[in-house]
């Protein structure tokens, strides 16, 4: 953190090598401001999204252009510092838990897909929604509480695991090694596509197992 001075127009500061949001907060936690989509939309009235936008610091290197402009948020919606306590912000909307929609193909490395059981993991509540896969059904889709997830499937008797990995989208070649599920997210009301369960070459433990196992 850093202290600005009134009627300081700009800032500079050291950071270790990383991966940073920024906001700031005046006295008493009255108003916050941020770096957020809103800054990059250009703050007009089109402009909607005030979610932190994440920004790489490299060793040696200048990161230009984080510029603390957005203080138009509502004041829940800018991170507070380590050991503060949330203020009642008046007004602060609920969140939305409209389910999302979750679509994607279904995979197996046999002429035929077999009956299998898909596991939606929440990875912030550890919650689980399971879904049933006939023989060679080849998609599927299945709505879902907002948060972030991994997806992975069993066969019956775990005879073996598969996931939505890293090596999914990397095209599953001999060069993608990383076999551990990916998380993803699903927004109130959206669409999540492409959350192919396909990667079925993972080693043992890479596939979490089911709930019941």
């Amino acid at each position: 953190e850093m202290a600005v001075g009134e009627n300081q127009p700009s800032y500079s500061i050291d950071l270790p090598p990383g991966e940073y949001i920024a906001y700031v907060w005046m006295p008493d936690f009255v108003m916050g401001g941020l770096y957020s989509e809103f800054v990059l939309c250009g703050l007009g009235a089109d402009c909607t999204d005030h979610t932190p936008v994440p920004f790489q610091v490299e060793s040696g290197r200048a990161t230009n252009g984080i510029d603390l402009c957005d203080w138009y948020a509502h004041p829940s919606q800018v991170p507070l510092p380590p050991g503060a306590a949330a203020p009642d912000f008046p007004g602060t909307p609920p969140p939305d838990l409209t389910p999302g929609l979750v679509t994607g193909a279904i995979c197996y490395p046999s002429e035929k897909i077999l009956p299998m059981r898909l596991y939606f993991q929440d990875i912030t509540t550890n919650s689980i929604v399971d879904l049933a896969i006939e023989e060679n059904q080849a998609s599927y889709e299945i709505q879902l509480p907002p948060g972030e997830y991994i997806a992975y499937a069993w066969l019956p008797d775990l005879a073996a695991g598969g996931s939505y990995s890293p090596a999914v989208p990397c095209g599953l070649g001999v060069e993608c090694t990383d076999r551990t599920p990916l998380p993803f997210r699903v927004d109130a009301g959206q669409t999540t596509s492409g959350i192919d369960v396909c990667d079925w070459y993972g080693q043992p433990g890479d596939v979490p197992l089911p709930p019941d196992a």
